[in-house]
């Protein structure tokens, strides 16, 4: 089965590159995953086109990486932390995972999250 690559076009102007924006997004928080069994995300059979996937210490830091990568790849993410605390209630992002309390010894673990999301091109 072949890989999907996450491929997105920019639509240039005279003034600019007019950036994407996301229409709906989902966060998947995979929890702490040794890196040599850690199975990915897909978007196979669902809603969305796209998905990229962050690891760290904490949650806060995967979905920090998660974000970056949308951001490089040419969609507006200025208001997609805001989106994410409010879709998933909290007022913060959780900071201690138990990657650092339990596996501190175990350089290869990591605390993963992926976040899915469909494009809105602007009109």
């Amino acid at each position: 089965m072949e890989a999907q690559k996450i491929h997105l076009e920019l639509t240039t102007t005279n003034q600019g590159v007019i950036m994407k924006y996301i229409n709906e997004f989902e966060l998947v928080d995979h929890g702490v995953e040794h890196e040599q069994y850690f199975q990915g995300c897909g978007i196979t059979f669902s809603k969305f086109n796209y998905a990229v996937t962050g690891m760290g210490n904490t949650l806060e830091e995967a979905i920090e990486d998660c974000i970056e990568q949308i951001a490089l790849s040419g969609v507006s993410t200025d208001s997609l932390t805001t989106d994410i605390l409010e879709q998933e209630g909290w007022e913060s992002f959780p900071g201690v995972t138990d990657r650092l309390t339990i596996c501190d010894r175990i350089p290869e673990v990591h605390h993963y999250a992926s976040i899915c999301w469909s494009e809105l091109y602007p009109l």
